[in-house]
C-alpha cells in the first residue's frame, strides 16, 4: 500500500474506483483494512479512499494524536492526491474527525455520515480511561486486540473481519491508543462543530451498540440540520463489520442521492 507524508506523519492509504471521493474515517484502534467490504459496494461508482489515522495502521505516530489534527493530516492526504472535495463517513471515533474536518473545511465537504459515533462523551469516557489504560500497559496488544474484537463485535461478524480488527490493533502502540482516548473522551465534545455542518447528514446506529448508545447518534441527528438517523438490526458498536451488507445498503442509497 502506498504512503503520503502529511503534517509531519506518514499516512498509509488506499485508493480504490473513480467518481466522486469518499473518505472513509476508522475507529480507534483499527485501520484502512476495516472498509474492505465498502470499498468493494462503492468503488465501481465513488473513489474509495481510506488512510491508516496517525498512529495506527502502517502510519506513523510522530506527534501526539488530537482530533483536529487528525481532520488535518487527512485534508492533507487529499490535498496530494488531488481531490478537493469528498463524502465523508466516519466509525466510532472517526465521527468526531469528520465532524471536525467538516467545520474546519466545509467547502470540502459533500455529505457526512456518522456510524455508531458520538460529539460529546464527557459523562463517561473520561471515566474509562484509567480502566482501559491499565489493562493496555499490563498486556500485549495482540491480547488487547484479540479481547476488543471478542467484546466489540457481534457472532454475525465475519471471522475475516475479527482477525483483521485484531491485528489492526496489535500494531498501535500502546501509549498512542491511551493519547487517543483522551483525544477523544477526556473532556472534549464536538458539539459546536456538528451545529455548524450545513452538508447532508446520515447518522447510523447499531442497535446493540452499548457503547455509544442511541442518544448519541440522535444528538448528532439534532445538532445537524436536515441530518437523518437509521438503524441497523443486529449490529453493535462497529456495525459496518457486523453488518456489512445493511450498512452497505443505507450508505450507498445516501451517497447516490447526493448525486440526484
Amino acid at each position: 500500500m502506498p504512503h503520503i507524508d502529511a503534517n509531519g506523519e506518514r499516512l498509509r492509504y488506499e485508493d480504490a474506483g473513480s467518481g466522486p471521493a469518499v473518505l472513509l474515517i476508522h475507529s480507534m484502534g483499527a485501520d484502512r483494512t476495516m472498509w474492505r467490504d465498502q470499498i468493494a459496494a462503492l468503488s465501481d461508482r465513488y473513489r474509495c479512499i481510506a488512510f491508516d489515522c496517525r498512529g495506527h495502521g502502517g502510519s506513523s505516530y510522530n506527534a501526539r494524536f488530537t482530533v483536529a489534527g487528525a481532520a488535518a493530516d487527512l485534508k492533507a492526504g487529499l490535498d496530494a492526491l488531488g481531490v478537493g472535495s469528498c463524502h465523508l463517513v466516519g466509525m466510532a471515533m472517526g465521527g468526531p474527525i469528520a465532524v471536525s474536518f467538516a467545520a474546519q473545511w466545509p467547502d470540502a465537504v459533500r455529505s457526512v455520515t456518522v456510524a455508531d459515533g458520538f460529539v460529546d462523551m464527557r459523562e463517561v469516557g473520561g471515566a474509562r480511561i484509567p480502566e482501559w489504560a491499565k489493562t493496555i500497559r499490563s498486556t500485549t496488544m495482540t491480547e488487547f486486540g484479540r479481547r476488543y474484537a471478542d467484546m466489540r463485535l457481534t457472532p454475525s461478524a465475519s471471522q475475516r473481519a475479527r482477525d483483521e480488527l485484531a491485528a489492526a490493533i496489535a500494531k498501535v502502540p500502546p501509549e498512542a491508543y491511551i493519547d487517543v482516548m483522551k483525544a477523544i473522551f477526556d473532556g472534549i465534545e464536538f458539539t459546536g462543530e456538528a451545529a455548524s455542518i450545513r452538508a447532508p447528514a446520515l447518522a447510523i446506529w447499531g442497535e446493540e451498540d452499548d457503547v455509544t448508545p442511541l442518544p448519541h447518534s440522535q444528538q448528532i441527528a439534532e445538532l445537524i440540520p436536515g441530518a437523518r438517523l437509521e438503524t441497523i438490526p443486529g449490529a453493535a458498536h462497529i456495525s459496518n463489520l457486523d453488518r456489512p451488507e445493511a450498512f452497505n445498503r443505507l450508505l450507498a442509497d445516501f451517497l447516490d442521492a447526493q448525486a440526484g
